[in-house]
């Protein structure tokens, strides 16, 4: 990593720098969009795979889940825990 450095050093300093092109497709989601997401219905058809994999994917500790809202309009989050046998 030094040595990297040290062979790009002048080029640090002119601002000439070498660009690499990115290995894959950028994946930028507004928030807005985002947050939709993590809102379950639950009268979506939806496979058990792909429910898990969302839920999964919005389950960030305590500071962020996936949520429904229940017949009476009460807002759940939902949380997993998966562990393999």
């Amino acid at each position: 990593m030094i040595k990297i450095f040290l062979e790009n050093y002048n080029n640090l300093l002119s601002n000439n720098f070498c660009y690499l092109k990115a290995k894959y497709k950028k994946s930028f989601k507004f928030l807005k969009y985002r947050d939709s997401l993590k809102k379950i219905d639950l009268d979506e058809k939806i496979t058990v795979e792909d429910f898990l994999n969302r839920v999964r994917a919005y389950d960030f500790g305590d500071l962020d889940s996936c949520e429904f809202l229940d017949r009476n309009g009460k807002p759940w989050k939902v949380k997993l825990i998966i562990k393999k046998k």
